[in-house]
């Protein structure tokens, strides 16, 4: 029988868990983003084999476009005064064959046109593990192998490159908690704001009036050239939901490289 391979995808940065990613494929890898100037030049990405056989993966350049949601698409085609980085990323080597356990180093080099205006510029690596055909033999037509294929499975990482002076302000611009009905989990209903020429990540952190720590999210992100992000903030119980309608509780927008406090809310 001839499986045509499937395709899934992940996204990292505040998109997809790194549960999910490791569930994905057999694949390891880090940094799961990438973040650099165009002085520097270059940077490193590191690929291990997680699974019990050899793998062939890939790394594919691709746009992706952001909606106001949270949601990701791959895009077609980019919007005109999209900040795509793909015309000056390469990776090197761009595929790679490793044995289980095995681990390697591809080089990410940036070579920026000197007309590049100052700001942030972004494309994703897309990392496909490559299927694998198996048992292929030849069928009653001499022109067709028959044979297994695997599942073509890839995740994406955001590579974001920035030239000049870039800088950026947040802030919570609406907060109000969701009423879960049944099985609905239970959230609190933001939205983020953002200003200038680079992007926003972010941590989400609730607390109490003595300052402890209710509810945490890392890695959610406002990217350019979006000015808005509305974001579902998870919450482990309906109870924690009643409890925030008090007025007691307070979000706080953290820079996730820093810790710093961009902004605070009270949450009612």
């Amino acid at each position: 029988m001839r499986t045509p391979f499937l395709t899934s995808l992940a996204f990292v940065a505040g998109v997809a868990s790194t549960a999910a990613i490791a569930q994905a494929q057999s694949l390891s890898f880090k940094p799961q983003r990438i973040v650099m100037d165009t002085k520097t030049g270059a940077s490193s990405l590191s690929l291990t084999n997680t699974g019990k056989q050899a793998e062939t993966f890939r790394i594919d350049l691709v746009d992706m476009i952001y909606e106001a949601d949270g949601k990701v698409t791959q895009a077609a085609k980019t919007p005109n005064g999209y900040p795509s980085a793909k015309s000056f990323v390469r990776f090197s080597p761009s595929q790679v064959r490793l044995e289980p356990g095995e681990t390697q180093t591809v080089r990410l080099l940036v070579r920026a046109p000197e007309s590049l205006a100052d700001g942030e510029y972004r494309v994703h690596a897309l990392m496909k593990q490559l299927p694998n055909v198996i048992a292929a033999k030849p069928s009653a037509n001499p022109n067709v192998l028959v044979g297994t294929v695997g599942i073509e499975q890839g995740v994406a990482i955001p590579v974001i490159i920035r030239r000049g002076a870039t800088s950026a302000t947040g802030s919570i611009a609406a907060v109000k908690v969701a009423d879960p009905k049944g099985a609905v989990p239970a959230a609190l209903d933001l939205s983020l704001a953002r200003q200038g020429n680079r992007s926003l990540y972010t941590n989400l952190v609730i607390k109490d009036k003595a300052g402890a720590v209710v509810a945490e999210t890392k890695g959610v992100a406002v990217p350019v050239p979006n000015q808005t992000r509305r974001f579902l903030m998870p919450l482990n119980e309906k109870a924690i939901a009643a409890a925030l309608k008090t007025g007691s509780y307070t979000l706080e927008l953290l820079d996730h490289d820093t810790g710093a406090v961009i902004d605070k809310k009270p949450i009612r």
